[in-house]
């Protein structure tokens, strides 16, 4: 199943796609995550800059890019929200880049991916993906 891209790369939340394929969702995420694995060049190279109120109305992974670098990775229902929220709170960011289309469940999973692997320095540590994905299995 295709998904349509708009915009920035953002895409939607696909509630239950394994259910098309007849997979589990585990096995879903097994061949599907592949497709949500971005270099930190990609994000920071194709991050948009902020302006109060910017960002999708959608949920999704979202990264906050600062002086060039991946400061901070996050999740959110609706991203544009999350970013007037970090705004408000004066955390530092500049630019931002965004992608979802990926099952909820899952979410935290490729959240946890990317903190872990690029260790923004303003995330606390998360649990690596497998913790999180294990009560799935």
């Amino acid at each position: 199943m295709d998904i349509d891209i708009e915009g920035h790369e953002y895409l939607t939340f696909v509630p239950g796609q394994w259910k098309e394929t007849g997979q589990a969702p585990i096995e879903w995420f097994e061949d599907n995550f592949p497709r949500f694995i971005y270099a930190p060049e990609h994000i920071v190279q194709n991050s948009v800059p902020y302006e109060l109120n910017d960002g999708p109305n959608k949920g999704g992974v979202y990264f906050l890019i600062n002086q060039g670098r991946i400061a901070y990775v996050g999740v959110s229902n609706a991203i544009y929200r999350r970013l007037i929220q970090h705004h408000k709170n004066k955390m530092p960011f500049t630019h931002y880049w965004c992608f979802g289309g990926m099952p909820e469940i899952f979410v935290e999973a490729i959240e946890s991916y990317y903190i872990n692997k690029f260790e923004p320095p303003l995330n606390d540590k998360y649990p690596t993906p497998h913790e999180v994905v294990e009560p799935y299995l």
